[in-house]
């Protein structure tokens, strides 16, 4: 039966850099830029909107490329990022920039 949410795929690395490329990037760029501009959280950060185009444009980015690859669908993975992006700024979810930014040789993997 279908799960909600999964993505059944032939192509597993794909996925695994597309996570890479947008989501582990995009928060990383965050945490670095709020850090940079004195804030404590990932919402903060977010919801500063000279971070947001910074971190939405890295992921747009990113996009091309892993559009390109893999063919991912355009528009389906710009819902991807505004997913994200959405996540990012819940205030449910407390992360704090430096947990996110320290040791950024193990975001890649």
């Amino acid at each position: 039966p279908p799960l909600d949410g999964v993505t059944l795929c032939d192509n597993l690395q794909a996925y695994v850099e597309r996570k890479l490329f947008t989501l582990n990037t995009g928060h990383a760029i965050t945490a670095y830029l709020g850090f940079i501009r004195g804030y404590g959280t990932i919402l903060q950060s977010i919801n500063d909107p000279e971070v947001e185009a910074v971190v939405k444009g890295a992921m747009e980015e990113s996009a091309q490329v892993l559009v390109k690859r893999y063919g991912f669908d355009p528009e389906a993975h710009a819902a991807y990022i505004a997913r994200i992006l959405q996540r990012f700024k819940n205030p449910y979810l407390l992360d704090e920039v430096m947990r996110v930014g320290r040791d950024p040789l193990r975001k890649p993997d």
